[in-house]
């Protein structure tokens, strides 16, 4: 859900509350030869910040572009650890863990760029829109205290996380209902 806060008819500050579900899987040659393949699900609350400029006013189509900065709190993280052992004679022997929290190994704020471009099509007083953005991630997931220690996946299943930011790109469709008649 979003707010935009027109200062005139083609330039509008905006705030939104969004949840998002990402995903990513990592596959690296361990030791011995051994495939690790790693997966990992985020839940996520992101509140983006940004300015939005409409290209073509009073027109029935109206293309807008805009930029800004999200906070993101990570709420939750689950990951998964496949491994191939290819060290065990002819083929191979495959294990994997359970689901396994991955909470006390992340930072839970974060923060984001974003740039996207979309069109709202004027339906009556109402606009139907599309847009795509793409979101630069600025800072570092992995709790930098976290990737060595003595008890987690580093001990009991040989993973250790990269230091990594994530990028994402989105496609939303939506429906603007404004809170006036112009």
């Amino acid at each position: 859900g979003g707010v935009d806060w027109h200062i005139s008819e083609q330039l509008a500050v905006t705030a939104e509350l969004n949840y998002a579900f990402t995903s990513y899987k990592k596959e690296q040659i361990k030791f011995n030869n051994d495939v690790e393949e790693f997966t990992d699900k985020q839940n996520w609350l992101s509140v983006p910040v940004g300015v939005k400029y409409t290209l073509f006013k009073r027109e029935q189509v109206r293309p807008f572009v805009f930029a800004g900065y999200a906070f993101n709190i990570l709420f939750n993280d689950r990951g998964q650890i496949q491994v191939s052992k290819r060290d065990v004679g002819e083929g191979s022997l495959d294990e994997s863990s359970p689901e396994l929290s991955f909470n006390n190994f992340r930072n839970k704020a974060n923060a984001s760029f974003f740039v996207g471009a979309g069109a709202k099509y004027k339906v009556g007083v109402n606009f139907l829109f599309a847009e795509m953005r793409y979101n630069f991630g600025l800072t570092n997931i992995v709790k930098p205290t976290s990737t060595y220690g003595t008890t987690g996946p580093a001990v009991e299943y040989g993973h250790v996380d990269d230091y990594f930011r994530l990028d994402n790109f989105s496609i939303s469709v939506g429906y603007v209902y404004p809170l006036y008649k112009a």
